[in-house]
This record gives structure tokens, sequence and C-alpha cells, in this order.
């Protein structure tokens, strides 16, 4: 599936997990995109998948939004990666849950 590609001001950091069909966007007061790439291979790593991310250009998180709907149609929106990771994870185990 190709990348969506949008213009505008701000900068969102985008990672899509293909086997689950989700995808979580974190805005440009969130976390730094090098931060979130380093976690999104971390926890590919343990779960033994590839994850991938990419950066949008846009003017708001609507716009984003509404993008990659438009580019993956099928795909869940999950929150941002920090949200996502978090209450995904049981106590104790380091993979997040179907």
């Amino acid at each position: 599936m190709a990348e969506p590609t949008i213009s505008g001001k701000l900068s969102f950091h985008v990672i899509v997990d293909d086997f689950h069909r989700t995808f979580s966007i974190d805005g440009p007061s969130g976390p730094n995109g090098v931060r979130l790439h380093y976690e999104m291979l971390q926890a590919g790593r343990i779960e033994k998948k590839k994850l991938r991310d990419f950066d949008l250009r846009a003017d708001s998180h609507e716009a984003v939004l509404t993008e990659m709907h438009n580019g993956f149609p099928d795909y869940q929106f999950v929150g941002t990666w920090a949200s996502y990771s978090e209450t995904e994870r049981e106590p104790g185990s380091a993979t997040r849950s179907a």
C-alpha cells in the first residue's frame, strides 16, 4: 500500500501495524518521532513482527486522520502510540494483545 502524502504546517508521526490492521497517530506536541521509531522497533522485535512508521504533514489532526482513513480504509485508528502500547500491554507482559 502506498503511504499517503499530504502537506501542511504540522508534523504527525504515524505507526502502522499491518498484522492487526491498525494505526496510531502522534501529533506535533507529542513524543519525538525518533523516540517513537525506536519504541516501535523494540515492540516489533519483542512481538516478532514488522511495524512501519512515517511522518505526515497537515494542518490538523483531523486532516491526518481523514487522509489515513482514505489511504488505509480497512485499518482502525487506535489513538496515540503511547496510549495504545500502554493500554494493550498486560501487567508484566512485553507484548500487545490483539
